[in-house]
């Protein structure tokens, strides 16, 4: 077996750059960041009294919900700001958007209110959409320096039932996926139907408590998420 050529860093070497990514992680925070509707971002901390406030242009390629690291700078009016320097987790993969069909490609143009920036779709990855039409799409590639994330269209949302495209678009905000994985979807099947005692047992009842939905909120949240607001 041929030994690799490749130079191997000596002991210093290694030692700095191990030095350098501590002093780095040391230099900024870590939290969660929450993009508001103006387009500026508020990383939140665990154990930081105060909100991180981003400005738009601070924000790099992260969107709303992802784990970041931030390097403060200076504060305004109290509160402390900074930039995002890494994006560490992201909290969504897959994105609803309209199709903009163009020669050989399409685009599916984001939401500039949460930092989604237009996800580029190769021809091969259009399966067979239309221009305007509503749909998931799953990230690929990230992109980065300049270039757009791609993705491939995973479905085609019906424009004839809003409401489930509102309630959709609600559990990709939130990180759910729309779709179980082939693994999952055959450990359901595997499952009983039927719920013994002895698993009754082991859970905590809760079928004798009161329970109160808000209708007016339910609709109130898919009003605001509905193109036509009806």
């Amino acid at each position: 077996m041929s030994k690799s050529n490749k130079p191997k860093k000596k002991a210093g070497q290694q030692k700095q750059t191990r030095r350098t990514k501590r002093e780095s992680d040391s230099s900024t925070l870590k939290g969660r960041l929450d993009v508001t509707r103006s387009g500026r971002g508020f990383v939140i901390v665990e154990g930081l009294e105060e909100d991180i406030m981003i400005s738009p242009d601070g924000l790099k390629d992260a969107m709303d919900g992802d784990t970041v690291r931030v390097k403060l700078s200076a504060g305004y009016e109290g509160r402390p700001k900074g930039k995002v320097t890494e994006v560490v987790q992201r909290k969504r993969s897959e994105f609803i958007g309209k199709v903009q069909m163009n020669k050989g490609f399409a685009f599916i143009l984001g939401d500039k209110d949460k930092n989604i920036p237009d996800l580029y779709v190769a021809e091969e990855n259009l399966n067979g959409v239309k221009n305007g039409e509503t749909v998931v799409a799953r990230i690929l590639d990230w992109g980065g320096e300049g270039k757009k994330p791609s993705a491939t269209i995973v479905s085609v949302l019906s424009g004839d039932d809003a409401a489930d495209e509102a309630m959709r678009a609600i559990l990709l905000d939130n990180g759910f996926a729309l779709n179980f994985s082939d693994e999952a979807q055959e450990i359901a099947a595997r499952m009983p139907e039927v719920i013994t005692k002895e698993d009754i047992s082991r859970r905590k009842d809760v079928r004798e408590c009161l329970r109160l939905l808000s209708t007016r909120w339910m609709r109130k949240t898919l009003m605001m998420r509905s193109p036509t607001g009806n």
